[in-house]
């Protein structure tokens, strides 16, 4: 039993309560799975919004389970009154790696200097399109069974952090320029109603330029502008034949078409807002969905955040959390990486 505290997200009009959460485990394909957590004891006015999330760790590492616990963003969702559902996907990366494609894995450096590799970026791109293809089949599979949550597909967002908010952004942009994969594995006449993403970005054929053919949805980032593993600028990676457009370029031309959106900036903040904010942010995404997304406002948001105590970083982050010292965590993360490649 959780005692669940007052959310204010005024369109919801969430009722809460001492009461248990309902978790229900599905596969949606094959052996894939997807939890969907909801509490029905919430009162909320009409049906209700879906948040859809594809958990981070670069195609290589992570699980649906991450995060997803009532203390976190997502657990401020379920007591707003949504449905949380997060998902399995193939993990392209451990995939070549587990066959012998890739001896190397990129961890806290300049993925950039892995990335500008032909195999390498080939592997990425292969990654995402097998990951897009299985979120938009659960999406599908949640959209065929909304009535079991009385959840709302008009209000349907997706999201994650790092490879999970690429994944998310793309396959909106992908399905905005209605690319047959979108065609092939979405209903007919669907469409996304926002996306949260966390050092998020869009990878494109090194001649391409970003485009929507149609109006995307409305897009919510985090991004730390000294992000060196996904680019919150543009990087162009000429041996790789690829380059990833993150999150400034993304929010500028969301703001040329007048799109809603919001950017929330870490100030010399480096890829720790892949995470970050899927922990501690969860007002922030509520206003996100209330505003945006239910009252559709027609709003651009950019907001800077600096640490007076220096810049965040995932060093730090998981020197905390692990409780070890930086050079044990670095030590950890190598001996990880060595293990994984064996």
């Amino acid at each position: 039993m959780i005692v669940m505290s007052l959310v204010s997200i005024t369109t919801l009009k969430a009722q809460t309560c001492a009461s248990s959460i309902h978790k229900e485990t599905y596969a949606f394909r094959d052996t894939f799975k997807l939890d969907v957590y909801w509490d029905p004891s919430i009162k909320v006015s009409g049906k209700r919004p879906v948040f859809l999330q594809i958990h981070g760790g670069g195609w290589g590492g992570g699980d649906r389970a991450i995060d997803v616990n009532p203390s976190t963003s997502f657990g401020k969702m379920v007591q707003a009154g949504m449905v949380v559902a997060s998902m399995d996907y193939p993990l392209g990366i451990a995939i070549a790696r587990s066959q012998g494609k890739l001896n190397h894995v990129p961890m806290f450096g300049k993925s950039a200097d892995v990335w500008d590799d032909k195999v390498y970026s080939d592997i990425i791109w292969e990654a995402i399109q097998t990951s897009v293809e299985y979120l938009y089949d659960a999406t599908s599979f949640m959209v065929n069974h909304a009535g079991e949550w009385n959840a709302d597909v008009t209000k349907f967002i997706i999201g994650g952090g790092s490879a999970g908010a690429i994944n998310s952004i793309m396959a909106e942009n992908w399905l905005c320029n209605e690319k047959e994969l979108a065609k092939q594995h979405l209903p007919k006449g669907f469409h996304y109603a926002g996306v949260i993403g966390g050092a998020g970005a869009i990878m494109l054929g090194i001649n391409d330029n970003l485009t929507w053919k149609h109006t995307p949805c409305p897009i919510m980032m985090f991004h730390g502008n000294a992000d060196e593993q996904v680019p919150f600028d543009e990087i162009v990676l000429p041996k790789g034949g690829y380059k990833f457009v993150g999150s400034k370029q993304i929010a500028k031309s969301l703001k040329e078409m007048k799109v809603p959106y919001m950017l929330y900036i870490g100030q010399q903040y480096d890829h720790v807002m892949s995470g970050t904010p899927f922990e501690n942010y969860g007002n922030e995404m509520l206003s996100f969905i209330d505003r945006l997304v239910i009252n559709k406002e027609k709003i651009s948001v950019e907001a800077v955040e600096e640490d007076y105590e220096g810049p965040k970083n995932l060093l730090k982050y998981f020197s905390k959390r692990m409780g070890l010292s930086p050079e044990a965590v670095l030590k950890y993360v190598k001996d990880k990486n060595q293990e994984s490649l064996k």
